[in-house]
């Protein structure tokens, strides 16, 4: 479906196509496939980020699907970028939070503890960075938040996309 919206949108004039989602680029092939104009990758706009400042370890807070399935930590492994995950019982708790939380507009301070538990419990066995892969996730954790840089990867899209836009 999302393939056929993408030529739809190019037949109708679009010059750029893009998915504003982290977890729904795992359909980005079959998307790529289906048009001729250019694709901004939300992960490859991600991994310029992480490059830029030299971080090759982050730590991935998203959707399970994101987390783990391997279409996006294969391809930012592709570009010499090692994806830590939380534990399982870490992942289903955030899985659960964004969707029965997060997505129906509710923040809470538990969850909000919980994650930055995570963070720092993983920044101490190695993760340099965390990447905030799911577009709704910035509503409780915001990129100034303290014990490891942040990496939104809803503004790094869309300024990847202007950027495009721009040139």
């Amino acid at each position: 479906m999302l393939a056929s919206q993408a030529a739809g949108l190019q037949r109708a004039g679009a010059d750029i196509i893009a998915m504003a989602t982290n977890t729904m680029h795992k359909c980005a092939p079959q998307v790529i496939d289906n048009i001729t104009v250019p694709f901004i990758h939300i992960v490859d706009a991600l991994a310029t980020s992480l490059k830029a400042d030299y971080h090759s370890q982050p730590l991935l807070l998203a959707t399970r699907f994101t987390m783990e399935q391997s279409f996006y930590r294969d391809r930012l492994a592709a570009q010499g970028i090692t994806v830590i995950i939380p534990d399982e019982p870490d992942r289903l708790k955030l899985h659960d939070i964004i969707f029965n939380e997060l997505c129906k507009g509710i923040m809470t301070d538990t969850s909000r503890k919980f994650c930055s538990d995570v963070i720092k419990e993983t920044g101490r066995h190695g993760a340099d960075s965390v990447i905030l892969g799911c577009t709704e996730i910035c509503m409780l954790i915001n990129a100034t938040s303290p014990a490891l840089p942040m990496y939104d990867t809803t503004r790094i899209h869309a300024t990847a996309l202007v950027d495009f836009a721009l040139t």
